[in-house]
Order: structure tokens, then C-alpha cells, then sequence
């Protein structure tokens, strides 16, 4: 005689387990307690890998970094382009405070929040963000070193 449809567990089915579905498909009697022995055990194994991860975050300070940086990677078409690439989301939160002015109670520096539905997504994100802070860094220092040697256009007699 047959039973209700089973089988969603499927991947996490004991030896103990696919017997008794194999007895009682062949017709035969069930020994229910090595049944509910081998779900205990697994249950408990899962219980003691405790739960499965499905949300990291991290977030990034950005206040001090030079204005073009933090422009860079806070653009609307910067912003989509890292998440896309990643796979992680991110939001900028918080306000711009000047060097040497701290943030009224309750208020935050400017700081990108980063999260993901796996560690890699986040970590993926959060290297991207750094890369394009570095380049936006080295662009500005070598533009300044440019601006420094160049000759001006007049001269000083």
C-alpha cells in the first residue's frame, strides 16, 4: 500500500533511511526506530554545523578619502556596476564631515554598507571598492606631480 509522495529530502538521506523507503516500497515492515534514529541524528548534526549563513555585511569608511575618490565610488553608474560585478549590494549611508568635525550624536561619516548573501560576494565587492579608490588616488597624486614640474606660461623676468 502506498504513501504520500516523500523524497524532498533527497540529498540528506541516511543508509538507515533509503532502507526503510526500500522496505516499504517492496512492501515489506519498517522498523521505525532506526527511521526516526537516523532523522534525529541528522537533524542534530545540523543543528551542530548551526545555521546556514545567508546574509554578510561590511562596511567601508569613505569619509576621509579625497572628494574625486569618494565621487567615483559612490556614482549612481559606479555603484550598479560594482554590485553587478560582485553580486553584493551596496548603499551609501551617513554624511560628509569635514576633516576635524565629528558627527553630531546619532549621525555617522559617510561609509559604504556592503552585503551580500555569501562571503565571497562581499569580499569580491569590498576589493573592488579598495581597487578603484587606489587608482583614483594614484590618478590625483600623479596629476598633481604633473601640475608641479610643468612650466607655467609665463616667466618671471
Amino acid at each position: 500500500g502506498g504513501g504520500g509522495g516523500g523524497g524532498e529530502e533527497g540529498e540528506g538521506t541516511s543508509a538507515a533511511e533509503s532502507t526503510a523507503v526500500a522496505q516499504l516500497m517492496a512492501g515489506g515492515q519498517v522498523d521505525m526506530s532506526k527511521l526516526e534514529a537516523a532523522g534525529a541524528a541528522r537533524e542534530a548534526e545540523a543543528a551542530a554545523a548551526g545555521p546556514v549563513r545567508t546574509h554578510f555585511e561590511e562596511e567601508l569608511e569613505i569619509n576621509d578619502l579625497p572628494q574625486h575618490a569618494r565621487w567615483k565610488v559612490t556614482s549612481k553608474g559606479m555603484v550598479s556596476q560594482i554590485s553587478e560585478f560582485s553580486g553584493a549590494a551596496m548603499t551609501v549611508r551617513g554624511n560628509y564631515y569635514a576633516p576635524g568635525k565629528q558627527p553630531p550624536e546619532g549621525e555617522r561619516q559617510i561609509y559604504l554598507y556592503i552585503e551580500g548573501e555569501t562571503e565571497e560576494a562581499v569580499r569580491k565587492c569590498t576589493q573592488e571598492i579598495k581597487r578603484i579608490i587606489k587608482e583614483e588616488i594614484q590618478k590625483d597624486e600623479l596629476y598633481k606631480a604633473r601640475q608641479g614640474n610643468m612650466p607655467g606660461r609665463y616667466q618671471a623676468v
